[in-house]
């Protein structure tokens, strides 16, 4: 949102800008008037672009946190089926002996 409120000043700078260029030439308005609106129209470009810069560093630090999360996922999921495996291995261990103990008798 305020990138969007950057780009539409730095649009309305620039017009601004483009307007009294040939109105300073004219002698209409005055140069300082005209170097002060550009300058604003310069360092607002900057902030927008810093902006932006900043909106893809964010997205991309994102991404790399959603990759760390999606690795540890598949970790745990791995760990965990491992355990429940050995867990299921050593329940089939114990019930076989009680079945053979049960069936003898």
């Amino acid at each position: 949102m305020q990138l969007k409120s950057k780009k539409e000043q730095v649009s309305l700078l620039g017009e601004e800008v483009c307007i009294l260029q040939p109105l300073v030439k004219k002698g209409i308005t005055s140069y300082i008037n005209y170097l002060n609106k550009k300058q604003a129209f310069i360092k607002l470009k900057l902030e927008m672009k810093e902006s932006e810069n900043q909106i893809v560093l964010k997205n991309h630090e994102s991404h790399l946190v959603k990759n760390e999360i999606r690795v540890l996922d598949k970790k745990l999921r791995l760990s965990l089926s491992r355990q429940l495996s050995k867990y299921q291995q050593e329940l089939n261990l114990m019930s076989m002996p009680s079945k053979k103990f049960f069936s003898n008798k």
